[in-house]
């Protein structure tokens, strides 16, 4: 059924994305970047729905019997977003908020 290979798709591109991510962590480069745990994330960019977001592809991978985004629904710190300003942006965006860094004193 067409519900069924949609799932698997979904599923199977989570498998590649978390494995992706994965990889990239492990590179050196990445492991001198800030690493957050997911309060952290939310609480810099809380308008991004992360914990649904990283819960959705663990979902996903458990339909191969796969573990993904385990540890980044921890409280490790694993989370390494590498331009953290883009993702205050896009939460303030998703939220409806201004585009203003959060240091700007609202207008008189």
């Amino acid at each position: 059924p067409a519900g069924e290979e949609n799932a698997a798709g979904g599923a199977a591109e989570a498998v590649w994305v978390e494995s992706l991510l994965m990889k990239w962590t492990r590179d050196a480069k990445f492991q001198r970047k800030q690493r957050y745990t997911l309060r952290q994330l939310e609480d810099m960019a809380g308008g991004v729905p992360w914990r649904r977001f990283f819960t959705y592809i663990r979902d996903g991978c458990r339909i191969f019997n796969a573990s993904c985004s385990e540890v980044l629904l921890s409280e490790e710190d694993r989370i390494i977003p590498t331009k953290p300003l883009f993702f205050q942006r896009l939460s303030r965006a998703l939220t409806g908020a201004s585009s203003a860094p959060p240091s700007t004193p609202p207008p008189p």
